[in-house]
């Protein structure tokens, strides 16, 4: 009898330890949506100066006419996206499951946005694998949350 109780552990000492792979994706994910939404903070923040330099230089660089040529919410639109799956990120850093969806609902829109404003570019494939990969790994991790 005593040997029971000893195996019973209402209070746990430890918390739930976040599994290897859910720090790695989390990792991953806070430098790709953290650059992102920075880089497109500052774009939408200064975008008329950027625009007016880029026509008046001489630097001719590949992608400089999709720069000139979408519309700022494109960029406001992607600041948002990339934020509110940053906070997800962080709220699966701490094992809560609404990261999850802050994430995928993000990272879903973003796709869209892109198929929306990029449509000369055709469809977005390589971003649709790489979010289904993220998706399909943090799927495996949502056991971990709560």
């Amino acid at each position: 009898m005593e040997s029971e109780n000893n195996n019973l552990n209402i209070f746990p000492s430890e918390p739930t330890k976040r599994p290897d792979l859910l720090t790695v994706l989390c990792v991953l994910t806070f430098i790709g949506s953290g650059l992102s939404f920075f880089s497109y903070l500052m774009f939408s923040m200064s975008f008329d100066s950027i625009s007016e330099a880029l026509y008046e230089s001489e630097i001719d660089f590949p992608g400089i006419n999709v720069i000139l040529n979408t519309p700022i919410s494109f960029y406001y639109s992607g600041t948002l996206l990339f934020g509110v799956s940053f906070y997800g990120a962080i709220k699966m850093w701490n094992l809560k499951k609404a990261g999850f969806h802050l994430y995928t609902a993000s990272q879903i829109l973003l796709i869209i946005l892109q198929t929306i404003y990029l449509s000369q570019f055709g469809f977005p494939y390589l971003s649709v694998f790489i979010t289904a990969i993220f998706i399909l790994l943090y799927t495996k991790n949502l056991k971990f949350m709560t």
